[in-house]
């Protein structure tokens, strides 16, 4: 079989607070192949975007990835590097940031730097690691910034970010991303807060690059809509867990967890019954501090059984690469917990 670009292994990412122990990611278990893109989704707060981090090792203390967790990346370097044993100061881990895997932040105006120029930002990771002559670094630089669809790059490596509209700083973003040709590229809601033709533009300029470079995409959104777009697989997470996942046809065609179906049900549909209401999922996501060992979507499942409210449902396979965290599906308990 062929040995995945990332493999995930029991990611366990806690915030130690005086309250207790948050446990945002929780035991995650993915596998990731050149060329994929993994669409993550989910609500707010189901720790998506912590798992991001955590792969790139971005968490700040109280926050830490939890000893015995595995974060395997696959290097064109030879054997296979677990980013969770880096040190948080040591080369090796500066090395795989930028050059083997890079993120595409949120908000690009918090994310850059407003008193440099947005051209020396992405110079700065090229002279790092791609090349040390000058000339050649401002060459990548400019050629990456043109890759992204941005007219006169010149003139935008000389501008800062607040010289840019919203849309031209998440293609800086994008670029940044992209100048050092990463193995894996992490898109954390990229295009949030754009216009719907800017949105559009950026997810066909991303898949154009995957098929260029070859590389993967880690895509995290709640926009379901966007997913179907651009992603070959899917899964979904809630409260720190992944409850489905499978290929992106079968997610939508036949979803298995209450979770996913009720997040597909809430999703506006043109057509003849476009005027129905829109279902809502009761209640909200809660803080995942000090959780009873239950099913984590028990209280706002429809179709809640007995023994969900007295064990945890473990992550099994029901059909050939579709897996889910279900009573409904499987008996199976997750021990330990």
């Amino acid at each position: 079989m062929q040995t995945p670009l990332l493999s995930i292994k029991n990611l366990r990412t806690y915030f130690h607070l005086d309250e207790g122990v948050l446990k945002a990611v929780d035991g995650v278990d993915l596998e990731m192949q050149t060329g994929q893109t993994l669409g993550i989704i989910g609500e707010s707060g189901s720790g998506k975007s912590v798992m991001a981090r955590s792969v790139m090792r971005l968490i700040a203390p109280p926050g830490r990835v939890e000893a015995g967790s595995q974060i395997l990346l696959n290097t064109n370097d030879g054997e296979p590097v677990d980013i969770a044993q880096l040190p948080y100061d040591g080369d090796a881990l500066r090395q795989i940031r930028g050059k083997s895997i890079s993120m595409i932040f949120q908000e690009p105006m918090t994310s850059l730097s407003p008193v440099h120029r947005v051209g020396d930002q992405i110079l700065e990771a090229v002279l790092l690691h791609v090349t040390r002559d000058k000339t050649e670094a401002r060459a990548i630089t400019l050629d990456a910034i043109q890759r992204v669809g941005i007219p006169n790059p010149e003139r935008a490596f000389l501008s800062y970010p607040h010289e840019l509209s919203g849309g031209l700083r998440q293609r800086i973003m994008i670029a940044m991303a992209l100048a050092c040709r990463p193995q894996l590229l992490i898109a954390d809601e990229p295009t949030t807060a754009l216009d719907v033709t800017v949105q559009w533009q950026i997810l066909r300029l991303m898949d154009a690059l995957r098929n260029d470079l070859g590389m993967a995409i880690l895509y995290i959104t709640h926009d379901l809509g966007v997913v179907a777009q651009i992603a070959d697989t899917v899964a979904v997470m809630y409260l720190g867990q992944i409850v489905e996942t499978a290929d992106v046809f079968t997610i939508f065609e036949r979803p298995l967890h209450p979770y996913t179906q009720s997040l597909l049900k809430s999703i506006p549909k043109v057509g003849a019954q476009s005027r129905q209401r829109l279902e809502a999922i009761g209640g909200t996501v809660p803080v995942p501090i000090n959780l009873p060992v239950r099913c984590r979507f028990a209280d706002r499942c429809q179709f809640v059984k007995p023994e969900c409210s007295i064990a945890a449902p473990a992550l099994r396979l029901v059909d050939n690469g579709h897996a889910v965290r279900c009573f409904l599906h499987h008996q199976e308990v997750e021990h330990g917990r």
